[in-house]
């Protein structure tokens, strides 16, 4: 089965990271909507830490869609696909030279780590100085300590379409109605790879194992009916 250009299993994998991505980029941190962006603004670059996930290419995916150019950390095998999506520059995350690396291609409008974890809050956080200034998270970092002039911004960016209040209401709207729509359908977005496995509820467990054991990088697809 397909919809539009994408299958069945794509358009499952497809909305949970991406809103994600989605929401993390608009709604918190403010960045416009595709096509929302004056064709003759400046170019400014955006920061998409560990976009070699799925949530981190979606990210890469959206900022540059918007108009921005997207610099991204990654590690080297994931640099052509993430070229081939929209990053300009992919420079390996594990490298002791990555906040330099970094820092010689500021300014940056948006910075979001798409990983959340440690290194990535803290070197954006080094990113950020003397200034200061925010980034957004999917991991809340609850043990890290930052400097009192950087707004780690975290949420449960992924149910943003179902929050309560105006903004939130608002994106719901656009989201459902517009941009997921569109980016099934007429696969606007590259979708994340996956698995799809048989089993049906009796592989759910360990399937979950894996992806919470961190075994398992790509998105997996079950039919529990099977």
């Amino acid at each position: 089965m397909q919809i539009g250009e994408a299958t069945f299993g794509e358009a499952i994998a497809l909305p949970f990271p991406l809103q994600t991505a989605v929401a993390a980029l608009h709604v918190y941190l403010g960045m416009e909507v595709p096509g929302g962006r004056a064709a003759t603004a400046q170019e400014e670059k955006v920061l998409i830490w560990g976009a070699g996930g799925a949530v981190g290419g979606y990210a890469v995916q959206y900022a540059k869609s918007v108009g921005y150019t997207v610099i991204a950390t990654a590690s080297p095998r994931a640099a052509p696909h993430l070229k081939a999506i929209g990053a300009s520059t992919v420079l390996d995350y594990k490298s002791p030279t990555i906040v330099n690396d970094l820092r010689a291609l500021d300014p940056y409008a948006y910075f979001f780590t798409a990983s959340g974890d440690p290194a990535s809050q803290h070197a954006i956080a080094d990113l950020l100085q003397p200034e200061g200034g925010k980034f957004a998270s999917v991991l809340p970092g609850k043990d890290v300590e930052l400097p009192s002039n950087v707004e780690r911004i975290y949420d449960t960016f992924s149910s943003a379409a179902q929050k309560e209040g105006p903004v939130f209401e608002k994106f719901s709207k656009w989201w459902y109605g517009d941009y997921l729509p569109k980016a099934i359908r007429d696969r606007r977005i590259e979708p994340t790879a996956f698995e799809k496995r048989s089993g049906g509820l009796g592989a759910i467990q360990k399937a979950a194992d894996e992806v919470l054991g961190g075994s398992l990088k790509a998105k997996l697809v079950l039919n529990p009916q099977e």
